[in-house]
């Protein structure tokens, strides 16, 4: 019976430390969208007219960032993380 109570116990350890480190790389793959779709949207504004601008983006990051860039510049950002994105390399 404490054999099995015990287990439990650690099991739930587990899943809640798991839970928080998965929550923390989505965090901060969202904090890497953010900045990466500022950094396209930064090569497109320098781009001349007429001429692509390519990104090449990991596959975690496509769906991120282009739902990004779909909106229009700053909405979802406060302003704290649009400095942050504008002043990150």
């Amino acid at each position: 019976m404490h054999v099995f109570v015990l287990c439990l116990r650690v099991c739930v350890c587990c899943c809640v430390y798991v839970s928080l480190r998965v929550a923390m790389q989505v965090a901060l793959l969202n904090e890497r969208n953010v900045i990466l779709a500022d950094k396209i949207r930064s090569a497109c504004a320098r781009a001349e007219p007429g001429k692509a601008v390519v990104a090449v983006l990991g596959m975690a990051h496509v769906n991120g960032v282009a739902a990004i860039l779909d909106q229009p510049q700053g909405v979802g950002m406060s302003q704290g993380q649009s400095e942050k994105a504008a002043n990150s390399v």
